[in-house]
């Protein structure tokens, strides 16, 4: 969780996701920073994991300025999807971010270092507001309705769970020729070309 400042605001409750791979800012803020949504560039690629159970299409897309540091700074222009949807986050960093930055990020120690004119710049992250936000997010979960909750399903047939067996004849295999007792059987059927 970091404060970076993004088009000349400081912008708190930024979660730093090496997992990730887009950047998302949020409609509440990009509203809270007076961006105006004529600014953004249509987008139509959806991006999935953030809501569960369910993909989302971005409003678009805009690239902003993003600085970290104070005295010794770095700014990188950062392309960030734009979601319509509520989060305890106002912005979600990625990995795209942190390789722009070629940031080196510490999660147990709440770091977040990379290079700068004048040497390294560390960005200590607030694990306080941290634990906040997930306690946070955890509440909106338990708050928010599932997808099959709120969508009529139509009846499902429920089929017997069996485990898949071979048609015909199988062979043991060894995995590993150091302990013999690691074996796999396959069909050795499928291993001849016909």
């Amino acid at each position: 969780m970091v404060e970076p400042t993004i088009q000349n605001i400081t912008v708190a409750r930024v979660l730093v996701d090496g997992g990730s791979l887009i950047n998302l800012l949020f409609t509440n803020t990009l509203d809270a920073m007076g961006i105006p949504r004529s600014e953004l560039t249509p987008s139509d690629q959806p991006f999935h994991g953030i809501i569960p159970e369910s993909s989302s299409k971005p409003l678009g897309k805009i690239t902003l300025a993003v600085t970290f540091g104070q005295a010794d700074f770095r700014t990188e222009q950062i392309t960030f999807d734009v979601a319509k949807f509520n989060t305890t986050y106002n912005a979600i960093l990625g990995r795209t971010a942190l390789a722009k930055f070629m940031a080196a990020s510490h999660y147990a120690y709440q770091l977040l270092k990379m290079p700068g004119p004048k040497g390294i710049i560390t960005v200590q992250g607030n694990a306080k507001l941290a634990v906040q936000c997930d306690k946070r997010s955890l509440e909106m979960v338990e708050h928010t309705p599932t997808i099959a909750a709120t969508v009529e399903l139509p009846n499902k047939v429920s089929k017997p769970n069996k485990a898949p067996r071979p048609d015909g004849v199988t062979k043991k295999v060894s995995l590993a020729s150091t302990n013999p007792d690691k074996i796999v059987r396959i069909g050795v059927g499928s291993l001849d070309p016909k």
